[in-house]
This record gives structure tokens, C-alpha cells and sequence, in this order.
């Protein structure tokens, strides 16, 4: 009865309504343009549970954390790959592992990496093999990786760690050889990575943020995921990256956004190419802290738009080159929107 009587049409009306309850819940912000994006979802999960009317899915949409999760589900659509910008993963490993290592005390050997917006675990399990190509765990170092998203669904295949030929059609075959074994389904990540990366439900908007969260971090990994916020929004979850991140962390944030308008708390550095923002560590000044500057200058706001665009530039020749040869690379981190 439901699924024949449920009207197949989305008014505006409904669609604020909706759109203004996913907000408001997820940080996720939903265009006009989705408005047929959103319907086909929106009729999916009603029909689905039988509902003759928009109005009754909702009551049990406000309701039902569960359900909300569902319809989330079909909202965002998490395509990624890894190693995204891998120039990132070379500053991780070349620059910024080193930096924070040598600045912990000897009593501290742990590195602690934070992939908010994980998607389907591609991100953080790349982390993870960063940092074994490292060696830092034959130097006595524990690593930990924690990615975090709102999909349950993305997190289940992140925990699986069984990935297909289009998520592995960019990763080199000397990657694949160490950190790879092949099974039936396509290729699980090596039982070494799969060890030291952690996944777990959060949305990124709701505060506080649990105590695990909240301190301790060594290094953020959110790129391409708050583009999809408001700017209230954007700036309330990186304000609690910076307060969750040691002194001198970095946060990673996509290679074509910027912090600009959104927070001053962070110092810009260029690494290799590839801009980082970085939590200033203090020293004590006569017993007071003040911020200490390293030997990286930050960029200069100018400056660094020039050759983010030159770099961006440059990074999407590449991906249309490696498109046109495997016929279909993946899409970015985080989620995207159908």
C-alpha cells in the first residue's frame, strides 16, 4: 500500500525539511542542485519501510538514530583511493614523522594518527603504511590509526579491509607486494596494517567530542570533508582538531582547500610542495609560554595560493593522465555527494 501511494515527487518545501534535519545532524549541507539526489534516497528508504507519505518517514527519521544512519548511507557516496595525493604521504613520511618524533620526550614512543572522514578506510589504512615503510616500529615506536566517519556502512568495509580491482588500479605493484595478500573477494590489506588502524562511528558536528578524541593526536588527517559544511560548521570542527592535536601535530587538509577565513590558529608550512597546517608548539619565557617558531617560514597567504593553484594544476594533468589510462581511477576522500 505504502510504496504504491507514496508520491515519487520532492517538493522544495520537503526538501528544506529534510535538508535542514541532515544539516543539522550530520554538518552536511545539501544544495539545491541535490534536491533529486536526495529524493531517490528519500524514496528508497521510505518504500523500503512501507511509508505512504514524506511526513511519516520523517517522524520516524527524528526519532530513529538507526534509520538516520541509513538514509546517510545512501546520501553520501564514499568513493577514495589510496594514497590520494601522494605527495602528502611523502611529507608524512619524510618531514613530519621525523619532526615530531625528535621533539618527544624519550619516554614517549607512540604516534598517534587521526583520519576524520575516513570514508571506506583507504585513508587510513595508506597512513599505516606510511608509517611501516617507515620502520619507526623497528625503532621501538607504537603507531596507532584511528579513522572515524558518519557511514556506517563505509566503516564496515573499512574493517574488512578487502578492497577490489578499481580501489587497487593506481596503487604501484611494489605497494601491493608488501602490504597486500590476494584473496577471492580482490586484496586485503597485510594483517600488519590492518593491526595498527582502529575504525569507529563519529560525526564530526556533534560536541562535545568524546574524551578519546579530544588530546593526544600526533596528526589529523580531514581532507575534502568539511567542504561539504557550512562555515559555522567548518570552523567549530577545526577549532577542535587544533585543540585535539599535540603541540607541533599537524592537520591535513585537502590539497586544494585552505584555512583561509576558517581559523588563524594554525601556522601554514610548505613541505615539499605540499601545504600543511601545523599546531605551534611553546616554550617558557620566564615561566611563561610563548609560541616557538621553527626553522620553516609559514607561506605568506599569497604566496601560497600561487602555487597550491600551480600545484593543483599540475596534480589534475597527472589524474587525467592516469585516468585516461586505466579507464576509471577512484574518486576523492571523504564523502561525496550523489
Amino acid at each position: 500500500m505504502g510504496r504504491d501511494s507514496l508520491a515519487k515527487d520532492l517538493t522544495l518545501e520537503e526538501f528544506a525539511r529534510f535538508r535542514d534535519f541532515i544539516h543539522q545532524q550530520s554538518g552536511i549541507f545539501l544544495e539545491e542542485s541535490k534536491l533529486d539526489s536526495l529524493r531517490i534516497s528519500l524514496v528508497t528508504r521510505a518504500t523500503r519501510l512501507d511509508f505512504s507519505t514524506f511526513d511519516a518517514y520523517y517522524a520516524l527519521l527524528v526519532r530513529d538514530h538507526k534509520e538516520f544512519n541509513e538514509l546517510m548511507n545512501l546520501v553520501t557516496i564514499n568513493e577514495t583511493s589510496f594514497f590520494r595525493f601522494p605527495q602528502q604521504f611523502d611529507a608524512l613520511k619524510n618531514r613530519v614523522l621525523p619532526e615530531i618524533m625528535s621533539a618527544k620526550p624519550e619516554n614517549n614512543k607512540n604516534f598517534r594518527v587521526w583520519s576524520a572522514g575516513c570514508s571506506t578506510g583507504e585513508e587510513p589504512y595508506s597512513v599505516a603504511m606510511t608509517l611501516l615503510d617507515a620502520g619507526i616500529d623497528g625503532l621501538g615506536w607504537k603507531s596507532q590509526v584511528l579513522g572515524t566517519d558518519v557511514s556506517t556502512r563505509a566503516l564496515a568495509v573499512g574493517q574488512k579491509g578487502v578492497y577490489g580491482k578499481r580501489a587497487m588500479i593506481n596503487v604501484p605493484k611494489e605497494t601491493v607486494a608488501r602490504h597486500f595478500e590476494t584473496v577471492p573477494d580482490g586484496h586485503r590489506v597485510s594483517e600488519r596494517a590492518r593491526k595498527l588502524v582502529d575504525f569507529g562511528y563519529h560525526n564530526l558536528i556533534k560536541e562535545p567530542y568524546p574524551l578519546s578524541l579530544m588530546g593526544n593526536w600526533d596528526v589529523i588527517f580531514c581532507r575534502n570533508v568539511t567542504i561539504y559544511f557550512r562555515l559555522d560548521s567548518t570552523r567549530r570542527v577545526v577549532s577542535n582538531y587544533y585543540n585535539s592535536l599535540n603541540e607541533g601535530g599537524y592537520l591535513f587538509i585537502g590539497h586544494s582547500e585552505t584555512l583561509t577565513s576558517i581559523s588563524d590558529q594554525f601556522e601554514p608550512v610548505e613541505v615539499g610542495g605540499v601545504f600543511l597546517y601545523r599546531k605551534t608548539r611553546t616554550r617558557k619565557v620566564f615561566g611563561v609560554s610563548v609560541p616557538r617558531v621553527d626553522s620553516v617560514s609559514p607561506l605568506t597567504e599569497a604566496s601560497r595560493f600561487k602555487k597550491a593553484e600551480r600545484l593543483e594544476k599540475s596534480t589534475a594533468v597527472e589524474a587525467a593522465e592516469a585516468t585516461a589510462a586505466s579507464k576509471g581511477a577512484a574518486g576523492a576522500t571523504g564523502p561525496e555527494m550523489l
